[in-house]
Formats: structure tokens, C-alpha cells, sequence
């Protein structure tokens, strides 16, 4: 069976733009933006059951500005 873990544009600096992350039960985990290796604007995040739980924000070189 094949299942789903994450999802995104991937290159040798790592993901590159919009992806998002499952649990292993296929629910998503999270989603927002990366550059490389680094978070960039808003970030959603949820628990198992698919709600949501909680929003942050990083700035240009991956800090977590909120």
C-alpha cells in the first residue's frame, strides 16, 4: 500500500514552495511555504483528526516571527 507523507516541489535545497505534511493516517499534518530547508509566511497546522489547531508565521530566513 502506498501512503502519501508529504507533498511538494523538491529540489537539491530541498522543498521549494508550497507543500504540506501527512499523518500516517492521511490526514493532513500541516502546510504552508518553504524555501530549502526553511519556513516562509503562514503555517497551518493540525491535529489526527484533520482540525485545525494552530497558525504560525516565519519571515524570510525562517524565524518564527508569530
Amino acid at each position: 500500500m502506498n501512503q502519501k507523507i508529504a507533498e511538494g516541489t523538491w529540489d537539491l535545497e530541498g522543498f521549494q514552495g508550497g507543500c504540506k505534511e501527512y499523518y500516517k493516517n492521511g490526514k493532513l499534518k500541516n502546510e504552508g511555504f518553504r524555501n530549502g530547508d526553511f519556513k516562509q509566511g503562514k503555517w497551518k497546522y493540525y491535529n489526527e483528526q484533520g482540525e485545525f489547531i494552530k497558525e504560525e508565521e516565519y519571515d524570510e530566513k525562517g524565524d518564527l516571527v508569530k
